[in-house]
């Protein structure tokens, strides 16, 4: 990994702040710190710089699936809550399982892979940027990428539209 940037950001409260170059030693200390704060009999090691790697480097997994029918569920006990979806039907019931109870932040990504013209009606409970639901592509060898996040297990989702209409 080379060298980390920040830049400057704003915090929830307005508070403005400039940031910093870290270089590799730096990083390396930063892990080492967190590693030894978190550090507890009563609790396993975390490997800090394996996560901190695993999302700068984008290796987390995804799972495929090959959607051939009008319902797609989707199973979130999965870790990575990716989803790369073949689209071969159009999906009238999008099932969303095992999500993490409220309180807890719950991110799924959904790739569509478009096969011929199919759509996917996404549930009720899914609130779209500016009230409104994007169209899908809907076409052959064409790709849409959403993610949609829950803080309160699943009874309100927040869609967002992170691409459409690339070439598969």
């Amino acid at each position: 990994m080379g060298t980390m940037v920040r830049s400057s950001w704003t915090d929830d409260s307005g508070n403005g702040t400039s940031g910093t170059v870290i270089n590799n030693s730096e990083l390396q200390k930063i892990y080492d710190n967190i590693d030894a704060e978190v550090k507890s009999p009563t609790r396993p090691t975390i490997k800090t710089r394996d996560i901190i790697d695993q999302v700068y480097t984008g290796d987390e997994p995804y799972v495929s699936i090959t959607q051939n029918s009008a319902t797609m569920t989707l199973d979130l006990s999965n870790p990575s809550r990716n989803f790369k979806v073949a689209l071969n039907a159009t999906v009238t019931t999008l099932a969303l399982t095992n999500l993490p109870p409220a309180g807890k932040i719950a991110v799924v990504t959904i790739r569509l892979d478009f096969s011929g013209v199919f759509d996917v009606t996404f549930p009720a409970s899914v609130r779209w940027n500016q009230g409104v639901a994007p169209v899908l592509t809907k076409l052959n060898a064409k790709t849409d990428i959403f993610a949609l996040t829950t803080w309160d297990g699943g009874t309100t989702w927040f869609g967002s539209s992170l691409g459409q209409n690339y070439t598969t």
